[in-house]
């Protein structure tokens, strides 16, 4: 297995993967395109609401810097996000297993009427303020308790890997970090970037939209996983 596999997520996230593929016999190579910036607000009275939202891992980990609240109902989408949740202590957990709209369902088939509480980033792609939950006289509130700022260059140590074609693998795990990935690749090495030195590394992405901005290079094969989430994209290594 050679090469090193280059992971992009912001830096939790990322050593959490560095571990599991250490022990699967991979290297790897840490370079965030993302940074996580936590907000410090006031929250409401949480009791006013029949359960709390979490759609990613970072609104969990927000939340907790902001509460030691952990006896709430909470609705996540994802396993992942559900299981950090209950790392943090919740353990009345409905996870969606799936993307918003799935959990918009969930909520229009099982969810109580009445008020929940939204803890989300400053960008979502896609709202839950939904006719489908208004007809069925559930409102949701909403903080912004996070925000994610895009890494504006790469590190010498990526441009010389970059350089001497040292990535068998590419992780990419969000649309953004695609996106940001080319933009940086681009501004710092130049076309030559996206046309010589990846024709022998494959891309691996957790969704198809990430194709968009990623078919601007030159890949030896671009993958998509089969399921939306952690463990189907690791499956493609």
């Amino acid at each position: 297995m050679a090469g090193l596999v280059l992971i992009t997520r912001p830096a939790e996230d990322a050593q959490e993967i560095a571990d599991i593929l250490k022990q699967r016999g991979y290297q790897t190579f840490l370079e965030p395109m993302l940074e996580v910036v936590y907000h410090r607000v006031s929250l409401p009275d949480l009791n006013q609401y029949k359960a709390l939202i979490f759609t990613s891992r970072n609104a969990v980990r927000a939340f907790t810097k902001l509460s030691n609240r952990r006896d709430i109902k909470i609705h996540t989408v994802g396993s992942m996000t559900a299981e950090l949740a209950k790392e943090h202590g919740f353990s009345d957990i409905v996870d969606a297993n799936s993307d918003v709209e799935g959990l918009i369902e969930l909520l229009v088939r099982d969810g109580e009427k009445g008020s929940y509480w939204y803890g989300r980033g400053e960008e979502v792609a896609r709202s839950l303020q939904n006719e489908k939950l208004a007809l069925e006289n559930i409102t949701i509130d909403e903080n912004i308790i996070y925000s994610i700022d895009n890494k504006r260059s790469f590190s010498d140590e990526l441009v010389r890997h970059i350089h001497n074609k040292s990535f068998s693998h590419v992780l990419f795990f969000s649309t953004r970090t695609s996106q940001v990935f080319v933009e940086n690749l681009e501004n710092t090495i130049g076309t030559d970037g996206q046309n010589e030195y990846f024709k022998g590394t494959k891309a691996l992405c957790i969704g198809t939209p990430m194709i968009r901005y990623l078919s601007e290079i030159q890949w030896e094969n671009c993958l998509v996983a089969e399921q939306p989430n952690r463990q189907a994209l690791l499956a493609l290594l």
